[in-house]
C-alpha cells in the first residue's frame, strides 16, 4: 500500500475516489479536506464519494453469494475508471472491502486502491498487547462472514480465544435513517449484549466499529458500554483509514490547496436520509454536508445484469 500511495505523492492535482455500499463512508471525506487543506501538499483535490449500491432495495448484505457481490462491486470499480479516472480509491467499507478481494479487478486494478480492513486490524493490534483484553468486531454478515479482520488478527499473533466476531444485520441501514433512533440503541445492546454474554468482566474490551456506518451512531454506541460496566475502548477504524496517507501528503508546497468535493449515486438517495446525516456531517465539514445535499444523480454510474 505504501508504494502505491507514494506514487502518487507528487502529483500536482488529485483525483480521490472514496466509495461505500451506502453514505457511511461519506463520513471519512472530511478527515481528506481536513488533511489536504492543513498539508497544502497538492494544487488541487477533487474528492468524489461513489454510493456503490446497485439499488436501494438490494444491499451487498443481501445479495445470493460472494460471486454476486464481487460481479456487481467490480462494475462499480469499472465504473469509477470511465467516469472519473482516480489516481487512488479508498474502500470506505468493511463490506466492499471483503468483496473486493473476490472481484476481477482486483487481480489487474486500473488505479490504486487502498481497503479499510486494514485501518481496523492495525487498531486493534495496537491495543491488543496485553493478554488481558478481548477484540468485539462488530460489522455486516457479509464483513463477519468473510473473517478477514479475525483471520489478519490470528496471523499477527492474537490468539482466536480473545476474538469474538458479531454480525449486526441491518444496523446499518437503521443507522443511515436515524441514527440516534431508539431501535438504533436497541439493535446495538442486542448485538453487543450477545458478545458480552461470552466474556469476564475482568476483561478489558475493545469493540470494534467495523462497519464505516456505525461512527454516525457513536455516542449510542458509547453510551451502551458504559451501562456495561466493563473496562472499553471503542475501535474506529473510520479514523485510521486517512492516516497512512499523512506522511506522502505532508509538504507545504502551496499557498492552498483548492479541495472539490462531489458525491455520486446511481440511485436516488432518500431524502430522509440525506437530513439524518447532513447535520452529523455538517459539525465536520460543510462541503461535504453540501455535497450530500447536492449529490449527482448519475443512472448510468455503473451497468450491470443479474
Amino acid at each position: 500500500m505504501n508504494n502505491t500511495i507514494k506514487n502518487i505523492g507528487g502529483k500536482e492535482k488529485l483525483v480521490i475516489a472514496v466509495t461505500d455500499s451506502g453514505l457511511g463512508g461519506l463520513n471519512v471525506v472530511p478527515r481528506l479536506e481536513k488533511l489536504f487543506s492543513g498539508s497544502k501538499a497538492v494544487k488541487e483535490v477533487e474528492l468524489i464519494f461513489v454510493n456503490a449500491l446497485l439499488h436501494p432495495s438490494m444491499g451487498y448484505n443481501r445479495m445470493k453469494n460472494m460471486d454476486e457481490k464481487s460481479m456487481v462491486f467490480n462494475s462499480v470499480l469499472e465504473g469509477i475508471n470511465e467516469w472519473y479516472s482516480p489516481d487512488l480509491l479508498l474502500i470506505a467499507c468493511n463490506t466492499l472491502s471483503v468483496v473486493y478481494e473476490h472481484t476481477k479487478f482486483n487481480k489487474n486494478p486500473l488505479y490504486p486502491v487502498v481497503g479499510i480492513v486494514d485501518a481496523g486490524v492495525d487498531l486493534l493490534l495496537e491495543k491488543m498487547g496485553d493478554g488481558n483484553s478481548i477484540g468485539i468486531i462488530l460489522g455486516t454478515p457479509t464483513t463477519i462472514n468473510g473473517g478477514a479482520h479475525k483471520q489478519k488478527l490470528i496471523k499477527a499473533g492474537i490468539d482466536e480465544s480473545r476474538i469474538i466476531t458479531v454480525p449486526c444485520p441491518m444496523l446499518e441501514s437503521e443507522i443511515q435513517s436515524a441514527p440516534g433512533s431508539d431501535e438504533v440503541k436497541r439493535m446495538i445492546a442486542d448485538y453487543a449484549g450477545t458478545a458480552l454474554k461470552e466474556v469476564s468482566t475482568n476483561k478489558r474490551i475493545y469493540p470494534a466499529l467495523c462497519c464505516t456506518h456505525y461512527e454516525y451512531s457513536l455516542k449510542a454506541f458509547e453510551n451502551y458500554f458504559l451501562s456495561t460496566g466493563f473496562d472499553y475502548e471503542i475501535i474506529n477504524p473510520n479514523e485510521n483509514l486517512t492516516v497512512n496517507l499523512n506522511s506522502f501528503f505532508s509538504e507545504n508546497k502551496y499557498e492552498q490547496t483548492q479541495v472539490k468535493i462531489q458525491v455520486v449515486s446511481k440511485n436516488e438517495i432518500l431524502k430522509e436520509d440525506i437530513e439524518s446525516l447532513y447535520p452529523i456531517l455538517e459539525v465536520n465539514s460543510y462541503k461535504t454536508a453540501m455535497a450530500l445535499r447536492n449529490y449527482e444523480l448519475k443512472p448510468d454510474l455503473f451497468e450491470v445484469e443479474l
